[in-house]
């Protein structure tokens, strides 16, 4: 990936919210959102190149 993508950073506050929900017992938090930012961050990075055949 591009050097100026953020993914790691946007993988890496996911990977904390995951680990907060599972060091509670009940926790209304879902990890949602982080996920919908990682998902955006690799369309960011790749989504230029990804489909590039197809067009």
């Amino acid at each position: 990936m591009e050097k100026n993508c953020d993914v790691r950073r946007v993988f890496m506050t996911l990977k904390e919210c995951q680990k907060r929900i599972k060091s509670k017992t009940y926790t209304a938090e879902t990890c949602h959102q982080e996920t919908v930012d990682l998902i955006e961050a690799i369309d960011h990075c790749v989504g230029d190149k990804a489909f590039i055949k197809f067009a």
